[in-house]
């Protein structure tokens, strides 16, 4: 559980894995995947995470790598280097490019709410 204080309303609320959503959208020919949730009372959008398929790859990469890792410390060993290394570029990659997909597509995005986009739902 994560504590949230909604930046519109003010209202304070717990944050839970289940509270996320995912909606599909296709922009210019690019499928996202944005992840989001919602003030419970006033209803403003939050993105989470906007994806789209290069960047699922990467993350599928990233988890593989840290799941290894953790395999590994609970285990008392040590993962090589060069993995290390890898997993970091990767979540460094995958910050870089979600903030490019967010500046280019979020505005546009349809989150099938009545058919609203981000910016028209407050």
């Amino acid at each position: 559980m994560l504590e949230v204080k909604c930046d519109k309303c003010g209202a304070d609320f717990e944050l839970d894995v289940t509270d996320l959503i995912e909606a599909t959208d296709v922009i210019d020919g690019v499928k996202l995947t944005a992840t989001y949730f919602t003030c419970r009372e006033c209803k403003e959008t939050y993105l989470v995470q906007l994806d789209d398929e290069q960047s699922l790859k990467k993350l599928e990469e990233e988890k593989r790598l840290r799941k290894r890792h953790r395999f590994l410390a609970k285990n008392n060993k040590v993962m090589h280097q060069k993995q290390t290394n890898k997993m970091n570029q990767l979540i460094k990659e995958l910050i870089h490019t979600r903030t490019l997909l967010k500046d280019k597509y979020w505005a546009s995005f349809d989150l099938n709410i009545d058919g609203k986009k981000p910016q028209e739902l407050n």
